[in-house]
């Protein structure tokens, strides 16, 4: 069994704004950024493979990240609160 396919990523209207507002701004985590960069690249046509090439991350990490914003829009992208 092969792995599990990339969700589909279509940004339209509000979601495309919040996407490119969120990438605009200054004091975003680089994570984040990087989170939305995955996004907006799934968007535009790339494949898991030419976005974990280009992050470094591994293709399961790639899916996971779209799968997160699919189903929690730009709000899921964020890091979980660090204990400490």
């Amino acid at each position: 069994m092969g792995p599990a396919p990339a969700p589909v990523v279509e940004l339209r209207g509000a979601e495309r704004a919040a996407v490119e507002a969120a990438l605009r701004r200054r004091d975003l985590a680089p994570r984040v950024r990087e989170r939305l960069e995955m996004v907006k690249g799934a968007a535009l046509g790339r494949d898991v493979a030419a976005l974990a090439a280009w992050s470094g991350r591994s293709p399961a990490t790639v899916r996971r990240w779209l799968a997160a914003f699919a189903a929690g829009g730009v709000g899921a992208l964020a890091d979980a609160p660090r204990p400490g």
